[in-house]
């Protein structure tokens, strides 16, 4: 739906993710059962995917937090990032992914303190969710709206296709 924001009613700075208006969705994408998931009980979560990403591929990376200081950029924390890849995606024709931010309770409780930043985009990471170790949340400006997928992707993260789950 053109317009429609993504926001974390949690977010620092005072600030939201909003959807560019000259975006184009169809209305109420992916209301359909999502059958495909993928479920990390490392970290305690489930997200559901459309069938046409049936064969995705995991990429587990690190994100950086940062503040600045008379020496420049100093570097504060990190944390695991894994990026769900469609199995559309190629080396010459990427896709969309969807990127998964993860945090300790202490870490997002300090990045609500704005003791570090996690991007230089100025606006701040969305909470997907938590549980009882872990902050789940999408990076600051996650869309590319140049690559394909992008529309399909904001569906999914609208979807309610994201679930935590309580860690023993």
């Amino acid at each position: 739906m053109p317009g429609t924001a993504l926001t974390s009613t949690t977010a620092p700075y005072g600030a939201t993710t909003v959807i560019p208006a000259s975006a184009s969705f169809p209305s109420r994408p992916f209301l359909i059962k999502l059958p495909v998931e993928y479920e990390n009980s490392d970290y305690g979560f489930v997200i559901s995917l459309p069938t046409d990403w049936r064969g995705y591929q995991i990429v587990q990376e690190q994100w950086e937090g940062d503040t600045s200081g008379n020496q420049g950029n100093q570097f504060v924390t990190d944390g695991p990032l894994i990026s769900i890849e469609s199995p559309s995606s190629t080396a010459a024709n990427p896709y969309q992914d969807i990127p998964i931010m993860i945090f300790t309770l202490d870490q997002w409780t300090s990045y609500m303190e704005h003791e570090f930043w996690v991007s230089a985009a100025g606006v701040p990471a969305i909470e997907l969710g938590r549980n009882n170790r872990y902050v789940f949340a999408l990076p600051p400006r996650y869309i590319d709206y140049d690559l394909p997928g992008a529309q399909e992707v904001v569906g999914i993260m609208q979807s309610d296709s994201f679930q935590s789950i309580t860690l023993k």
